[in-house]
């Protein structure tokens, strides 16, 4: 596996284990959470459901790592104080405040963090994952 999708919605992983395109990775080690597979454009790629909170994020994704994953992409939910169309949409997150107190650990101290270029090249996959679970339709509605 060279990518994983951390996320606390269901709808993408039902959408795929309903279609038959996931399956279950019966030796994932994080006894917390199930690890599904499936592929996109010939790339495997993971799915781990419901990682809420900054701390247990940190405690999936360094499993992930050290089950040989590459890129960890985080999607979550949140609500929308100005709609940018019709919902299920994504929204990048090109910059976050940076006090949920774990991240320092893991980048020098700084208030912002910003998404570094190559990283968002690279997120073609959540596109393409996107269009599959909404035909016509683009990953991200926009940016933050």
């Amino acid at each position: 596996m060279t990518s994983a999708i951390n996320t606390d919605t269901h709808s993408a992983l039902r959408h795929l284990r309903a279609t038959g395109q996931a399956t279950r990775h019966d030796d994932w080690a994080c006894y917390h959470t199930e690890l599904w597979l499936t592929a996109v454009d010939g790339r495997q790629i993971g799915i781990v459901a419901c990682a809420v909170g900054a701390p247990f994020a940190v405690l999936v994704a360094e499993e992930l790592a050290a089950s040989g994953c590459s890129l960890v992409i985080s999607v979550t939910s949140a609500g929308v104080i100005t709609p940018l169309g019709d919902t299920p949409y994504f929204i990048l997150i090109e910059r976050a405040l940076r006090d949920e107190g774990t991240s320092l650990h893991y980048l020098p101290p700084t208030k912002w963090s910003h998404l570094a270029a190559p990283l968002r090249a690279a997120l073609d996959v959540v596109d393409a994952i996107a269009k599959r679970l909404r035909p016509g339709g683009g990953a991200f509605a926009g940016a933050t």
